[in-house]
């Protein structure tokens, strides 16, 4: 049976306080069991599928946790090592074992995943795994590391002092019971009383040590450095292993999650005062004494927004929204599949004028067109694409992958590059997406794609969940569901982003988008190799709107440089340059101004330049080169050498040589051209300067 959008934080309280709105939940849950939830745009997959489909199923204890870079260094990893406790399904052998969740921080480099499984030291629960394939860098060769298949879902985390457990949708009020019995019935080998009740010290509750008598405010935000402060008795004199606990709004506050230490302000045997930390929730709140008796606050705190904060070095940091490419912000590029499904594009494009335009915050995210790029990867490309096969967890509509910089003291965080990848088929094969414009066009067996991706970019604009189904960031989503207009509240949350954000690490403010009223409209982009040159033929309606148009070129489809500059002249429409490449492969896009200020990009050109081609019997060496380069030849060819910068542009021309000096040259990347009786071709050349 699903959850639909339920605050059921612990059934046996919630019974205690009010039988009655008990009794009403359960009916709504028979009523509406054939509806599936994406939370932080996950599909709530049933248990028995979630065991079925992967191949390990463990109990245990998260003992340590590390950061790693991938071998290419493109993404971090956390290493969270786990203490096995019982092997359920499948054989992983080794008393210990590694899972590889998404994430991470090293040094200045942060990376922040929406959604991915986040786990705490101590953290007890069950494990649904599968091998993980992602080399780690300095890695040995027996480093066996496995993933959690299901993202979130594949850890339910274990309250041990109330033997119940929950994940992003389900409780479990009595483990035995209600998570064994599941169990049994299908069949799996395990213990019934959990190894892991030995290793803890359970301390007898006194429901009357601690009592929270009120809170103020009663309504707040987190992640702002907002403090909440808590009056009541029994709190004891000092802190010592004391907690304050908040319901975690990326699981729906199934679950609660605690600041960190230097958040709280201060503490009395009478009053706490402590920041309200990122990803809180609304719901009621927990406060533990040192002696580990606690007291639940009998209202709910309410949690209007939610803001993403980076955790460094004992300290909380808020991060700022920076021009961090130059672009004005943040430019976002569609890999070619996704830039060339209209519908896709049409619906990604509306969900960032939510954002930027009109009635939005005028975050500055811009379209930057089509892109080579098929990875989510530490690239310095904002790339957006579908995944690839079964690239994302099972049961992930959409991911948001964060990539953070700081510097400085104090230090500053700054948004660096922001990638998202969306499920080409949501939830599961009998799901689609809608891409449709009109409002209540989604059925039953859709999700609405649009309402996705303002969710996710909610995430970009560094925005976390909130428990509040009226909210776009809210933490779930129902098939059939429509979630397209931004609240009061999502606004004051992305506007306090904004006001927030300065230019730090050499990085300048971030510009305001201001959406144009008459559309800047490229009618035409195409190019085509003549004899002497590659020839390029754009064309704009509205062309009093243009105020100047950048010819883009890049050797690698990755690395664009401006090549030309055309200012708009009120006369003509249409526009040619002619490229005399001396390059094989050859990649162009169009970046254009109109007279707001607005930018946008076309899509990317790539020719293939025949006349000019690769040859591998030829060599250069040294190859990366300080001083100078060797050309060998072994067929004593005539060879007529030239060298190219970066670009493809003739810096020199050198003649019959088969040795020339580089000494003066800078660091960077050169091309040598080589022309025999009958052909030319080109060999790729690294300077460097140490």
């Amino acid at each position: 049976m699903q959850l639909l959008l339920l605050k059921i934080y612990n059934l046996k309280i919630i019974i205690m306080r009010n039988k009655l709105l008990s009794l009403l939940m359960l009916v709504f849950l028979f009523n509406f069991s054939n509806i599936l939830i994406a939370q932080g745009l996950i599909v709530n997959t049933p248990l028995e599928k979630r065991i079925a489909n992967s191949s390990f199923v463990v109990e245990g204890k998260v003992i340590n946790k590390s950061c790693s870079w991938d071998s290419g260094f493109k993404s971090i990893y956390t290493i969270n090592t786990v203490l096995v406790m019982n092997r359920i399904k499948g054989n992983v052998g080794n008393d210990t074992i590694n899972i590889i969740t998404p994430g991470g921080i090293i040094g200045f480099n942060k990376i922040v995943v929406f959604p991915s499984l986040k786990l705490s030291i101590n953290d007890f629960g069950l494990f649904i795994l599968s091998r993980e394939s992602i080399v780690l860098d300095n890695e040995s060769h027996n480093f066996k590391k496995y993933k959690p298949e299901y993202s979130r879902l594949s850890f339910i985390k274990y309250d041990l002092q109330n033997n119940s457990a929950f994940d992003d949708f389900n409780s479990y009020p009595d483990i035995e019971r209600d998570l064994y019995g599941k169990m049994k019935s299908m069949k799996l080998k395990f213990e019934n009383k959990l190894k892991i009740y030995g290793d803890q010290d359970i301390v007898p509750r006194s429901p009357n040590a601690v009592t929270i008598s009120s809170f103020s405010p009663g309504t707040i935000t987190a992640g702002t450095q907002t403090v909440l402060t808590i009056n009541g008795s029994g709190f004891g004199s000092t802190q010592g292993s004391g907690k304050v606990e908040f319901r975690n709004a990326d699981n729906g506050g199934s679950g609660y999650m605690e600041p960190i230490a230097s958040e709280y302000v201060s503490w009395s045997n009478t009053q706490i005062k402590v920041e309200v930390p990122s990803g809180a929730g609304t719901g009621d709140i927990r406060v533990t004494d040192n002696g580990g008796s606690s007291d639940v606050s009998g209202s709910d705190l309410t949690v209007t927004y939610n803001l993403t904060n980076v955790s460094y070095s004992s300290e909380k940091y808020r991060i700022n929204l920076v021009d961090a490419d130059g672009s004005g912000g943040i430019l976002f590029e569609f890999y070619t599949d996704f830039y060339n499904d209209a519908n896709a594009m049409g619906a990604f494009t509306r969900a960032l004028d939510s954002w930027r335009c009109s009635g939005g915050t005028g975050v500055y995210f811009e379209d930057g067109g089509s892109s080579t790029v098929d990875q989510a990867a530490n690239d310095d490309v904002n790339v957006v694409r579908f995944d690839n096969g079964a690239e994302l967890p099972s049961g992930v509509l959409g991911r948001t992958t964060n990539y953070y910089s700081g510097c400085g003291s104090p230090i500053k965080w700054f948004a660096s590059e922001i990638d998202m990848v969306f499920n080409d088929v949501p939830g599961s094969s009998s799901y689609s997406w809608n891409f449709d414009e009109a409002d209540g066009t989604t059925g039953s067996n859709q999700y609405d794609f649009e309402s996705v991706s303002v969710h996710e970019l909610g995430h970009a604009h560094q925005l976390g969940h909130v428990i509040d189904a009226s909210q776009i960031m809210h933490y779930s989503i129902a098939n059939g569901q429509e979630k397209r207009t931004l609240s009061s509240d999502d606004l004051d949350a992305g506007n306090d982003v904004l006001n927030f954000s300065s230019g730090v690490c050499g990085k300048p403010d971030m510009s305001t988008y201001v959406c144009s009223t008459q559309p800047l409209d490229l009618i035409y982009f195409e190019a085509g190799l003549e004899s002497t040159a590659i020839k390029l033929n754009w064309g704009f309606d509205n062309i009093f709107d243009l105020d100047n148009v950048e010819v883009l070129k890049s050797l690698n489809g990755v690395d664009f440089k401006t090549v030309r500059t055309f200012a708009g002249n009120n006369k003509n429409k249409e526009f040619e340059y002619s490229d005399y490449s001396e390059t094989p492969d050859n990649y162009y896009r169009l970046r254009y101004v109109d007279d707001e200020g607005n930018v946008k990009y076309s899509k990317i050109i790539y020719i293939f330049n025949e006349k000019i081609k690769y040859r591998n019997d030829i060599n250069i060496y040294p190859n990366p080169a300080k001083d100078y380069v060797i050309i060998e030849n072994d067929k004593g060819e005539k060879l007529f050498i030239t060298l190219l910068n970066s670009d493809g542009r003739i810096i020199k021309k050198l003649g019959s040589v088969t040795r020339f000096d580089l000494s003066t040259l800078p660091e960077g990347v050169y091309f040598i051209k080589i022309t025999t009786a009958s052909e030319s071709f080109v060999k790729k050349l690294y300077k460097i300067n140490h």
